[in-house]
C-alpha cells in the first residue's frame, strides 16, 4: 500500500514540475516577444494623404504603399511621398482613388484605382492607365477593387460587364 502512495506522490511532484517549466518559459516567451515590437502612428499630420487607409502593401524594395481615397502613399520609414491624379498631367495616376495595390517579378507596381487599372514604373516615376477591354469610354464603373500576381499573369477584380 505503501509503495503505490509513493508512487503516485512521485508523479504528482514530477507533474508539478513539468508544469512550472512549462508555464515560467511561456512567460519568458511572452516577455521576449512582447519586447520586440513597436507600433508607431502615423496620421495626415505625420504626411499621409488622408487617415482612412484602403490597402496596404510592400514592394519588394521594403517601401510601404498605401492606397487612401485621397491618393497613393510611400512610406521609406521615415517620411511620405503622395501621389495624386493631376488631370493636365497624363503621366499622373488616373484617379486619387486607390483600393489594392501589387507588384509583378519585373518591379511594376499595379494599382487599382475608381477610374481603372494603373501601372506605375518606379524607374521612371509615370503611371500608365491600361484599357481592359473594349472602351473604357463606354462603361461607368472602371472601379479595380482587386488585384493579384500570378507569375506573368495579373487578375483584376472589378465590376466590368
Amino acid at each position: 500500500m505503501m509503495k503505490f502512495i509513493f508512487r503516485l506522490i512521485s508523479f504528482s511532484h514530477l507533474h508539478l514540475l513539468s508544469l512550472f517549466i512549462v508555464i515560467s518559459l511561456s512567460c519568458l516567451t511572452v516577455s521576449v516577444s512582447g519586447q520586440l515590437l513597436k507600433f508607431s502612428h502615423y496620421g495626415v499630420s505625420d504626411g499621409i494623404s488622408q487617415g482612412e487607409i484602403l490597402c496596404i502593401f510592400q514592394d519588394s524594395e521594403g517601401y510601404l504603399w498605401f492606397g487612401t481615397q485621397n491618393g497613393l502613399n510611400k512610406f521609406d520609414g521615415y517620411s511620405f511621398e503622395r501621389f495624386f491624379h493631376d488631370p493636365a498631367d497624363t503621366s499622373t495616376i488616373s484617379s486619387s482613388w486607390i483600393f489594392d495595390i501589387t507588384e509583378d517579378q519585373n518591379g511594376l507596381l499595379w494599382i487599382g484605382t475608381k477610374d481603372g487599372l494603373n501601372r506605375y514604373d518606379k524607374k521612371t516615376g509615370r503611371f500608365s492607365k491600361i484599357n481592359i477591354s473594349g472602351s473604357d469610354a463606354e462603361r461607368e464603373d472602371k472601379f479595380v477593387y482587386g488585384l493579384a500576381v500570378d507569375g506573368s499573369h495579373i487578375y483584376i477584380g472589378s465590376m466590368f460587364i
